[in-house]
């Protein structure tokens, strides 16, 4: 994502642009939410381009630790989730943009079978600026998104 895309994204909204942004619940575990079309997303996210895409970077580039548990009933090409819950992240889409009646909430796509745990891996100080605390456990399988600041 360019500089200029991300900046449009912060003011107008994500809409034909995905944003994959991340958190940390309660567990220390890590999830992935994967922003498009009117998705919300946090204003922690929002704050600086350069810890948003370091952390990005960071996370992509994290090795296959565990294998993944593919937790939706719906079809389609699921594997940029599938990639991160192998990575031991939990992997969050907003299907609110497939429905007809909104619930308000990132629904979980795929789950590690072993979870990492940001503890365990060496997340600069400057790009916790871009991670957000989120107080909810990602086993729920989905995220209401008004616990989203």
């Amino acid at each position: 994502m360019t500089k200029e895309t991300w900046e449009e994204v912060i003011k107008y909204g994500a809409y034909a642009q995905e944003l994959d942004w991340f958190a940390v619940d309660n567990n220390g575990s890590i999830g992935m939410f994967s922003a498009i079309m009117q998705a919300p997303f946090p204003d922690k996210v929002k704050k600086s381009y350069d810890a948003y895409m370091g952390l990005k970077q960071l996370m992509t580039s994290l090795p296959k630790s565990t294998s993944f548990i593919l937790t939706t009933t719906e079809q389609g090409n699921f594997s940029d989730w599938i990639s991160y819950a192998e990575k031991g992240l939990f992997a969050f889409d907003f299907r609110d943009v497939h429905r007809t009646n909104a619930k308000d909430q990132y629904d979980l796509i795929a789950r590690p079978a072993l979870p990492l745990n940001f503890r365990d891996i060496n997340i600069p100080t400057n790009l916790m600026d871009a991670l957000v605390q989120l107080d909810c456990d990602f086993l729920k399988g989905y995220l209401q998104t008004e616990i989203i600041e």
